[in-house]
């Protein structure tokens, strides 16, 4: 994952993820921003949630995007579970 997404969840480099499986519902934990994982011929792919263990962090006022005039995006309050790349 991506250094800015850690930094986001306020996360050191070797931060617990709580990541559920979303093919099988299978909940595991990973540590650190780095992972290996493998794939085979009975499961060609993968879908995970990712999010910081305990959940992710609460936006704070200064950090979310603000429009000039002051309309509220639609998607406001709904921060994006999986940011960057694996």
């Amino acid at each position: 994952m991506s250094w800015e997404t850690f930094q986001h969840w306020h996360l050191h480099d070797h931060g617990a993820l709580e990541v559920t499986d979303q093919m099988t519902g299978a909940r595991f934990e990973w540590h650190g921003r780095r992972q290996h994982v493998q794939l085979g011929s009975g499961q060609p792919f993968s879908i995970w949630r990712i999010a910081p263990l305990g959940g992710l962090p609460a936006d704070r006022p200064d950090e979310a995007d603000s429009d000039s005039d002051g309309a509220h995006h639609a998607d406001a309050g709904n921060p994006t579970q999986t940011e960057g790349a694996i």
